[in-house]
């Protein structure tokens, strides 16, 4: 939350904004870059205003300066543009958000109290760091560095070692017995014991000498500086905007697994002598337990002087490209590439938009996620973007090459825009799949403008088959570039093993759900009571939920293999045939309610009331069709997702919710948005978004609507 309430201060901050390009200063390996256009949201929120807001209070807690009263203090122009970039490279990614300076002896006071570091001045600016991160500024404005290692390089693996792994347990088992014997009279120290043990076994090296290393200087020296230097090629002043190129075969410490190796050493039971001493015994397994013991110990050891050599190179790394990034912020350079030269990025720039969000998409959706991934859980990232991605390949990979999302705080609403640009593939593959418009026989079962919400979907499902399997290729192959043919040809096999045409027939794409309703049902479900002695009893117990009431269509061209399906769900029961339809019982499919379905037309039709599918079923005529503005919204768009929210929230009682979160759901009625639309429709191989929420009109605009309902959250939450 902390976090979230910073993040949402600066965003307010610049919300007062005017103009101010720093676009020119943002490397052209940028991933994302956030602009606020203050020319159209000047005044929508005044500086007095966020003053008195609870975020700002918020904001003033976490800063932790009492010198802090008001925006003015931090020294800021909030007359002009405040614009926040994500850049990425094969070592580095770096967030980076420029802030323009009003008064620089306010900031230069402010800034380094609350740092508690020491400014450094440097070539046309001061800068100072803590924790990593740099805090850069002129007298014209100031740049906030951090960010991550993404590399592999210096990253620290585990990884067994060939000379630690000579032997098994049990010849090592034989070689402390060894040492036993030949130390009858057990004076030998443990470095004796350890050094013996290492003849026995053929090691080139020492166990005990392992921890014979220098311990780390507080401060980087000048010779691991220019040892890193040295290693990544790098040289201080040339444009950050080339990438680090880091060695692509993982370079892994000189280690081993003691921990596993333990555990293995304990799986594995003792071995018993022939004539057997219990108290010979007892003495010899306990001076075999202190050796390994001391072995295990020097390794560990070693292992941490390891693992914080690779992390002192990492850490001078980063510090050496941040000092690189910030010297190209504030000295021109002849070879530095800014995001200006990409064609994309200057084309998205929207004088009457509020704000504008560029993104990179192919970098974003697939490096940077796999590396937010592996920097949030570690060892177990790699099984989650496998699960990430067999779920959501398909979808992912139609992302464009790169996106531009457009912000409008409108009078009576907020709107956003987002426009993809795709490459020639993308192109093509979107204007296959998206090429049909839904089908207009839904409009007719649907009640005017009688329901909560809809989502209305209409593709080609034969082109989004066929282009499948060239995605996964897309997706996967990528891993793998030594095994491109082996790809290509797996590809070509599943592309034979699919029947476009039998698939889309089956469900051509076109789609309508409609939530018409949500009722409070009686429902039954099994619990478990306890007597006195703990003993369970399963018994059956009723419950009051809120549930939907909804009807869900969609296409088919192929009647008979649906029906053979139907069939099926009858012969194991799971299916219930009525006189033209089907009945999902709600025992057999444990769900709490029936679900009703019936094939007609060429129309699958699934709903939660009887009576709608018995009216169908006997072409019946319906009230009224779908209103027409939603006819003309669903048939010139893709894609459509309507909430009527104002319904919603009068059709749910707050006792829905648990008693903590009531308060805050009263606060979400009060200051409930009335729509919310969000439509998708190709346009020459691209996809164009458009969203509207609409807010109330109790505001002077949708900005200060929703900076107040912000602060309601905050106070609500103190």
């Amino acid at each position: 939350m902390k976090q979230i309430f910073s993040t949402i201060l600066i965003l307010a901050i610049a919300l007062v904004g005017n103009s101010q390009n720093f676009s020119s200063k943002i490397s052209e390996n940028a991933t994302m870059v956030f602009t606020l256009n203050g020319n159209t949201i000047l005044g929508k929120v005044s500086e007095k205003q966020l003053n008195e807001s609870a975020v700002f209070n918020e904001f003033k807690k976490e800063f932790g300066n009492p010198d802090v009263s008001t925006l003015s203090d931090f020294g800021l122009d909030f007359t002009k543009s405040f614009v926040f970039a994500q850049e990425w490279d094969t070592s580095l990614n770096i967030s980076i958000f420029f802030m323009p300076i009003k008064d620089e002896a306010k900031f230069a006071k402010l800034i380094p109290a609350s740092y508690g570091s020491e400014v450094k001045k440097e070539k046309g600016y001061k800068i100072l760091e803590k924790n990593g991160k740099k805090i850069a500024w002129n007298k014209e404005f100031a740049v906030f560095i951090s960010g991550y290692y993404v590399g592999q390089k210096y990253r620290y693996r585990y990884s067994y070692n060939n000379e630690f792994l000579k032997s098994d347990y049990y010849t090592e088992n034989r070689a402390i017995k060894q040492i036993i014997e030949e130390d009858s009279e057990n004076t030998w120290g443990f470095q004796k014991q350890s050094d013996r043990m290492d003849e026995i076994l053929g090691l080139s090296f020492k166990v005990s000498e392992l921890d014979n290393h220098p311990e780390f200087p507080e401060n980087f020296t000048k010779k691991e500086i220019n040892e890193v230097k040295s290693e990544m090629n790098l040289t201080i002043g040339a444009n950050q905007a080339d990438p680090v190129k880091e060695n692509v075969e993982v370079e892994f410490a000189e280690d081993v697994m003691i921990d596993e190796i333990t555990e293995a050493i304990e799986a594995v039971s003792v071995e018993v002598e022939d004539e057997y001493n219990e108290d010979e015994y007892y003495k010899n397994e306990s001076r075999k337990r202190e050796l390994r013991s001391y072995r295990a110990d020097k390794r560990n050891d070693y292992r941490n002087y390891l693992r914080e050599k690779t992390e002192r190179k990492k850490d001078i790394l980063t510090q050496l490209l941040y000092d690189n990034r910030v010297s190209a912020v504030f000295n021109s350079k002849s070879n530095f590439k800014s995001i200006t030269s990409n064609s994309s990025f200057t084309n998205s720039q929207d004088k009457k938009a509020d704000a504008t969000f560029w993104v990179r998409n192919e970098i974003s959706n697939n490096a940077l996620t796999a590396s937010l991934l592996r920097e949030m859980y570690g060892y177990r990232y790699s099984s989650m973007y496998r699960d990430l991605g067999v779920f959501s390949t398909s979808l992912n990979q139609m992302n464009s090459a790169y996106s531009v999302t457009k912000l409008f705080f409108e009078k009576d609403g907020i709107k956003f825009e987002n426009n993809t640009e795709n490459n020639e593939f993308q192109l093509n593959s979107t204007n296959n799949i998206y090429s049909t418009k839904q089908d207009s026989r839904f409009f007719d079962y649907v009640n005017g403008d009688n329901f909560l919400a809809y989502t209305s979907l209409s593709f080609d499902s034969k082109s989004l088959i066929e282009v499948m399997p060239q995605l996964y290729m897309d997706q996967y192959g990528r891993f793998a570039e030594d095994n491109q043919e082996e790809f290509q040809v797996m590809v070509d096999m599943i592309s034979i093993f699919l029947d476009e045409k039998a698939i889309g027939e089956l469900a051509t794409g076109n789609a309508f759900f409609v939530l018409k309703d949500m009722v409070k049902k009686e429902v039954t479900y099994n619990s478990y009571e306890y007597d006195e002695n703990y003993k369970s009893t399963l018994v059956e117990k009723t419950k009051n939920e809120l549930l939907p009431e909804f009807l869900f269509m969609f296409s088919t061209s192929n009647e008979e293999m649906l029906t053979k399906i139907m069939g099926l769900g009858i012969k194991n029961e799971i299916l219930i045939e009525n006189n033209k339809y089907y009945t999902i019982n709600s025992k057999k499919g444990d769900l709490p309610f029936d679900i009703f379905f019936v094939i007609k037309d060429g129309i699958v039709f699934i709903s939660t009331d009887e009576i709608e599918i018995k009216t169908i079923v006997q072409g019946g005529k319906f009230e009224n069709n779908l209103a027409s503005r939603h006819q003309k919204l669903v048939s010139s768009n893709s894609q459509v997702i309507y909430i009527n929210n104002q319904k919603i929230t009068e059709y749910i009682p707050a006792d829905f919710f648990s008693r903590r979160s009531q308060d805050e759901y009263a606060m979400y009625k009060e200051f409930g948005c009335e729509e919310i639309v969000v439509s998708s429709k190709n346009k020459n191989g691209n996809m164009e978004t458009t969203g509207y929420v609409s807010t109330p009109n109790n505001e002077m605009n949708s900005a200060l609507y929703f900076f107040n309902f912000i602060n309601r959250m905050i106070e609500l939450n103190d």
